[in-house]
């Protein structure tokens, strides 16, 4: 579609891709921010809470995937043995949520972290008894010290709140998980397997970062069941009070909107945050050096042309002047479908340099523009 353009069909994605080799585009400053979190997480032992914030394809996601994809294979980071990434998006049903929070993050870190990570604590003492210290609950460590690849399916089946009284029996344990307190402590359990069964080979402690995605989703419970969530994930915050870098995406129309978010988390939460990150709307030489980024990123190999091609300087400009105080979705989509309508619709002519030139965006613009903010509302 984008050959004429020397660009990959791919070149403007709207949602973040989901594979290893993530690219980052400008916003340098917004990346020396996470950067510096990070740093500040493989020095430190005491758990990070982190309040993410902007609007809605400000590039939270694409910072949560890329970072990830960033640290998911090191090894000896700063004084950790790795640094374990997991990303989960906030429940979407009020009822059971925080059921749903946690067999969304156990299928995340996935039973074959679990069952090695217990394997390995096992190697280094009374993995019962510390996963007892660690939750409070006979039961929950009674099923993870004892998890492995023989009985793995029925643990598994307990973890996610099911399992007959006989199977129970088998791995050990009393009764199914019914509470958002029970599942809390399931979680602390297999956070703390992670944190302390990740090598095999010698005691070391990994590092959780833990991001949750789209937790504006919480507006729209009522009260009495966001409330019953983020009383569950304090219990999680608190239980696991060192070895934790947690990650929480807030999206919203402005991101200074932060009493409604204090009002969903409440204070309990809120008191817990250290820091917070705000994608601020992004003037013009940030969206420029964004689009410029990324289509270096996108040219098809081998091909010379300007840095702003397949746009003449001045139409690149006038391309920018649109976008900003946008957001980069906005930008992609806005780009997608320009260079889309002038390959299947458009009768004008690319002249010898191959651009398009600005005359030929003033009058494809105004229609685009008007598209793309009325989808938004």
């Amino acid at each position: 579609m984008f050959e004429k353009f020397h660009l990959k069909d791919s070149a403007f994605p709207v949602t973040p891709g989901d594979h290893d080799k993530i690219p980052w585009f400008g916003f340098n400053n917004l990346k020396s921010e996470f950067q510096a979190i990070l740093d500040r997480s493989s020095s430190e032992y005491l758990r990070l809470c982190v309040l993410n914030r902007g609007r809605l394809g400000a590039g939270k996601t694409h910072a949560a995937q890329y970072f990830s994809a960033q640290y998911s294979h090191l090894e000896e980071v700063g004084s950790y043995f790795r640094f374990i990434p997991i990303i989960i998006e906030s429940p979407k049903q009020p009822q059971k949520a925080f059921v749903d929070f946690s067999n969304r993050l156990f299928n995340a870190v996935t039973f074959d972290q679990i069952v090695q990570a217990a394997d390995n604590l096992r190697r280094f003492g009374d993995s019962n008894k510390l996963l007892l210290d660690a939750t409070g609950s006979e039961d929950i460590a009674a099923a993870l010290s004892k998890i492995d690849n023989d009985n793995r399916l029925l643990t598994r089946t307990y973890l996610l709140g099911g399992g007959t009284a006989k199977e129970l029996r088998e791995i050990g344990v009393a009764k199914r998980l019914i509470s958002d307190h029970e599942f809390a402590l399931a979680i602390v359990g297999v956070l703390y397997l992670l944190i302390h069964g990740r090598s095999e080979e010698r005691k070391n402690f990994s590092r959780i970062l833990l991001w949750v995605d789209e937790m504006e989703d919480l507006v729209y419970f009522t009260t009495r069941y966001y409330l019953s969530f983020t009383q569950a994930l304090r219990e999680v915050i608190d239980r696991t009070n060192s070895h934790l870098t947690f990650m929480l995406n807030f999206t919203f129309s402005e991101p200074e909107e932060l009493p409604v978010i204090e009002n969903v988390l409440g204070q309990a939460i809120m008191q817990r945050v250290n820091q917070h990150v705000i994608f601020q709307q992004p003037g013009a030489d940030e969206m420029r050096d964004y689009l410029l980024d990324l289509l270096k990123y996108n040219r098809i190999e081998g091909t010379k042309c300007s840095p702003t091609f397949p746009f003449s300087n001045d139409a690149f400009d006038l391309l920018i002047k649109a976008a900003t105080l946008k957001t980069p979705r906005f930008l992609n989509k806005l780009c997608d479908a320009l260079l889309r309508d002038l390959e299947e619709h458009s009768t004008f002519e690319i002249k010898k340099t191959g651009e398009i030139q600005r005359e030929v965006l003033e009058e494809k613009l105004p229609p685009l523009l008007a598209r793309l903010e009325e989808d938004r509302s």
